[in-house]
């Protein structure tokens, strides 16, 4: 396992210029580090500030665990994204909330997907018409 800063990633995005910045946190959010010195943000994953333009998704809602995939395979929040990002004609907005709107249905309410994100100018695209 490996540590990442994601604050030092979200500013070279914010240096980078671009318009859309995306962010995809598929994480537990529990800490896998628990009782081994490093600092415990409580519910797992911290929530970020992100900086204009920028959009933030987790697995999961603060406080919540996500879950993985069956025996090795996708997690649901993976499968979710995997099928909406394919959509054509579909905005990034309405993109991360047809995968809430997935994920919710595979969990039976158990995970909801979250988004963080500033105001985003503009409409963006995986998949153009």
């Amino acid at each position: 396992m490996q540590l990442v800063d994601a604050n030092m990633v979200l500013h070279q995005m914010e240096d980078s210029g671009a318009k859309l910045k995306v962010v995809i946190l598929d994480a537990c959010r529990n800490n896998p580090f628990g009782g081994r010195g490093l600092r415990d943000a409580g519910g797992g994953l911290a929530q970020m500030r992100a900086p204009e333009g920028t959009l933030i998704s987790y697995a999961t809602q603060p406080g919540n665990i996500a879950r993985d995939g069956e025996a090795g395979g996708d997690s649901p929040y993976t499968m979710a994204l995997a099928e909406a990002m394919v959509t054509p004609g579909m905005d990034v907005l309405e993109l991360f909330n047809q995968v809430g709107v997935l994920v919710d249905n595979a969990t039976e309410g158990q995970q909801q997907p979250w988004v963080a994100s500033s105001p985003i100018k503009g409409k963006f695209y995986f998949v153009v018409k």
